[in-house]
């Protein structure tokens, strides 16, 4: 019967060849002979049987193979954990190592119109002026052009704007609030705005 030559030996991270005597006898046979009296109780009773040999090698190899372990040259970031060989990402964050933030794939210019209308609901005026996105204050927000659109929940795309107040010099405090929704590029924002007791409301649509 024909030993491996060459096998990866998980305790002394070293090659090991089976054809040497002196490697064998120090490093493989004192751990088969353990293994041989769990299986006999007393190696005094082993007969040089065919059957012995096989449960020979069978030891053999179950002593000196090791289970690589997937995660050993994985890292995840941003406390991303790794779960065989994958990275399971915490909230907030994606890819194959977590290193990125979800709410980056949002950023950009959206190209499309903006519509203002009046307390009474009528159409007040339009802009094509392009909304921008960029990164907010917080892992889970993102800057509208001055708005925060607050991501509800990591792997949603929908998002709330908080009540958010702004100084106009000609008519004062403003404050606005409202939602939205992201799909693929596609960007729309409904919101309202209160001007000196009025209650104005707009909305977006556009895409990246």
């Amino acid at each position: 019967m024909v030993l491996p030559t060459l096998e990866k030996d998980c305790f002394l991270n070293n090659e090991i060849n089976y054809s040497d005597p002196l490697k064998f006898n120090t490093l493989i046979q004192p751990s088969l002979r353990w293994g041989l009296f769990f299986i006999f109780g007393s190696t005094n009773k082993i007969k040089p049987m065919k059957t012995i040999k096989i449960l020979m090698l069978s030891s053999l190899l179950a002593f000196t193979s090791c289970a690589s372990d997937p995660c050993v040259d994985v890292t995840c970031y941003n406390d991303g954990v790794c779960d065989d060989g994958t990275c399971m990402c915490a909230d907030w964050y994606e890819g194959a190592d977590c290193s990125t933030e979800e709410r980056a794939k949002y950023y950009g210019s959206y190209i499309g119109v903006m519509n203002f209308y009046d307390p009474n609901g009528d159409l007040a005026s339009s802009s094509n002026d392009p909304l921008v996105l960029s990164a907010g204050s917080t892992i889970n927000e993102i800057n509208g052009d001055g708005l925060p659109f607050v991501l509800n929940a990591s792997g949603m795309e929908d998002f709330n704007i908080p009540i958010t107040q702004d100084n106009d010099p000609d008519l004062g405090s403003i404050f606005f609030q409202g939602n939205g929704s992201f799909s693929g590029n596609l960007l729309s924002v409904n919101g309202s705005m209160d001007v000196q007791g009025d209650t104005y409301t707009f909305s977006f649509t556009g895409t990246k």
